[in-house]
């Protein structure tokens, strides 16, 4: 057997010894965690290291291409928030050892190992580092200089780095993975391997390039750009659309002139004209690269929640008064931008305008996906109970314009979500109904109110 000792954490976390430089022999054990698993959250301690070693870890991810949160979690792991002495005294986060080709300083202090399946105390020798940056430098030059780890490099799936570190020889312990996975997961470090050099946390669009980029909706252009000024296409807004739901079978019998078979926005177009959410020109072409305007993406988006969620979209005739140039708004946009104003999905530019017509940016289309989808929370409920010996009427639409559809009887209770008032009275959007005898027709969705 090889003259090779590796090192396990109650995590496991092992190294091929490479040698030491002059030594400093210390008798003290790294304190190394045997509860990451424990914590149901950071606490303001614990959430200040991470935030540490994240914010090195994003300034180190351009040059390096190691994923923070595999790092953030390594350092949690290794060092037991920080705590260990070879992580205190000696800046060594990660629990690197030394070897014969290392020539910097090196403490020797006990520590577990994994031999044969057993666990014995050893004397193992530990790489010295005299400040925070000099050990994370010094971990991304140990992973880096190394051509095993190769496949760590470049890695965007988290779970994917957790499999390969561990494949790679970091770690002995079978768990390894399952920990560094259940860490990262635990603690949200995710969250910092949104590494875009141009988009910043003090952008309008922060919040939202995260939140489409983090749940797979929107790439990036490239590793390290978004590019969030760029203008959006409409193959490129239904793919959007086609990612958030996760990307569906389709019909594949629908064509266009200009949507070829096997390219990239094949499946999201046919999927996207199938549902109802998209349709393509008079002339039979799609407009694969024609840009998308604000008014057609969100008719998109209004068509992609009525037509192919089958969801009420409720918004009042004057939703767009307040907007100058709400007369520029094609008709066939108007229920959807009316819609997407009114519920703060879309808003308007500079000097009150909505810029129908005008291109959208990646940046916006990320934004209006985040307003739309990331944004929502569960509607409060509500209950109204018909008072009116006469009943209530319950149209389509909040109104007395609105096509009659039934009525409820006095003593039927509605649930509602919203109200609207239209034409002098209080209008509740159904949920749902307690229905009393006398009721008749479809009254189980739509709005009511005592007309």
């Amino acid at each position: 057997m090889k003259n090779i000792i590796k090192r396990i954490s109650a995590f496991a976390m092992a190294f091929t010894l490479l040698g030491a430089g002059s030594a400093v022999t210390q008798s003290v054990a790294p304190q190394l965690d045997n509860s990451i698993t424990a914590y149901a959250g950071a606490n303001s301690e614990q959430q200040a290291f991470i935030d540490k070693i994240g914010k090195a870890a994003q300034m180190a991810y351009a040059k390096n291409k190691v994923l923070p949160s595999l790092t953030i979690a390594q350092a949690i792991i290794e060092s037991r928030w920080g705590k260990s002495v070879l992580a205190r005294d000696y800046y060594n986060y990660f629990g690197m050892k030394a070897g014969s080709s290392y020539k910097g300083e090196t403490v020797t202090l006990d520590t577990k190992e994994e031999i044969g399946g057993n666990k014995i105390t050893v004397k193992g020798k530990f790489r010295v580092y005299h400040s925070f940056d000099e050990g994370m430098d010094g971990y991304y030059k140990f992973i880096t200089g190394m051509s095993r780890y190769s496949n760590i490099i470049g890695e965007t799936n988290y779970k994917e780095a957790c499999r390969k570190i561990q494949q790679d020889g970091w770690a002995t312990d079978s768990k390894y993975t399952t920990t560094l996975i259940n860490t990262i997961e635990t603690y949200d470090l995710t969250k910092y391997d949104f590494t875009f050099e141009d988009v910043s946390a003090s952008d309008w669009f922060y919040n939202a390039v995260q939140y489409v980029y983090k749940n797979n909706i929107m790439s990036g252009t490239s590793a390290r750009t978004f590019e969030p000024n760029s203008t959006l296409t409409r193959a490129q807004f239904v793919t959007v659309l086609y990612n958030m739901e996760g990307r569906p079978a389709y019909n594949n019998n629908i064509t266009f002139y200009d949507v070829s078979q096997g390219q990239w926005y094949t499946a999201p177009i046919l999927w996207a004209a199938d549902k109802g959410i998209a349709s393509g020109y008079g002339n039979g072409n799609f407009g694969v690269n024609d840009k998308v305007t604000r008014e057609q993406l969100i008719t998109m988006l209004y068509n992609y929640e009525t037509t192919y969620k089958k969801h009420s979209c409720y918004a009042p005739a004057d939703a767009l008064k307040n907007c100058s140039d709400a007369s520029k708004v094609s008709s066939w946009a108007l229920d959807p931008m009316r819609w997407a104003f009114y519920n703060k999905i879309i808003s308007g530019k500079s000097n009150g305008k909505l810029d129908p017509q005008g291109t959208a940016t990646r940046a916006e289309c990320a934004q209006i996906i985040y307003n739309f989808k990331g944004k929502k929370t569960a509607p409060v409920l509500n209950k109204y109970t018909i008072q009116d010996k006469n009943g209530a009427s319950v149209r389509k639409s909040a109104g007395t314009s609105g096509t009659k559809t039934g009525a409820l009887a006095k003593g039927s209770v509605v649930t509602y979500d919203e109200t609207a008032n239209a034409n002098g009275y209080t209008w509740y959007h159904i949920v749902s109904v307690e229905a009393k005898s006398g009721s008749w027709g479809s009254y189980s969705t739509g709005w009511v109110a005592n007309v």
